[in-house]
């Protein structure tokens, strides 16, 4: 419990508690995604991260702090509008398009009663919690809400079907 008393020795120990409670829950799943399969991590040389960074162009760097830089992938393919995601998804569900915008495996599980409109709302949801304007951005109580009412309307479609 956390009081407005505790010491550093208490708040050092909650720390620590929590860095391995919270370790120990990213292990498990690491564990169960590896499915007891040895993976390595992939390492990088210097010449390998300079290629694919673009030699850490400065045009590309996002923030810059004392010890780390966050560098902004870049594809050319793509009209620059589109180069960031919420753009591109905003595009794509005004060309009504959005199957582009979603996971190929999404796609790839088929067609269910009232897919294309749960999408939708997702879709509508995410734009909603990525925008520019903190006022516009629902409240992550909200957000849990609508996710609660986009699943109960997926069972209750299911339902109907079968």
């Amino acid at each position: 419990m956390t009081t407005c008393w505790e010491t550093k020795k208490d708040e050092k120990v909650n720390r620590e508690t929590a860095f391995i409670r919270n370790g120990s829950i990213l292990l498990e799943k690491l564990v169960d995604i590896c499915d007891g399969k040895c993976n390595s991590i992939r390492r990088f040389s210097a010449a390998e991260l300079e290629k694919a960074t673009n030699n850490y162009d400065p045009q590309k760097l996002l923030t810059r702090d004392a010890g780390y830089k966050l560098q902004m992938p870049y594809n050319h393919s793509r009209p620059e509008e589109e180069n960031f995601l919420q753009n591109h998804v905003e595009k794509c569900i005004e060309d009504d398009r959005l199957n582009e915008a979603i996971d190929s495996t999404i796609i790839a599980e088929g067609d269910w009663p009232g897919k294309e409109q749960q999408l939708q709302a997702f879709a509508a949801l995410a734009l909603r919690c990525t925008s520019t304007v903190p006022e516009d951005r629902p409240t992550m109580i909200d957000v849990s809400k609508e996710l609660r009412k986009m699943h109960r309307s997926a069972i209750s479609c299911r339902q109907q079907q079968g």
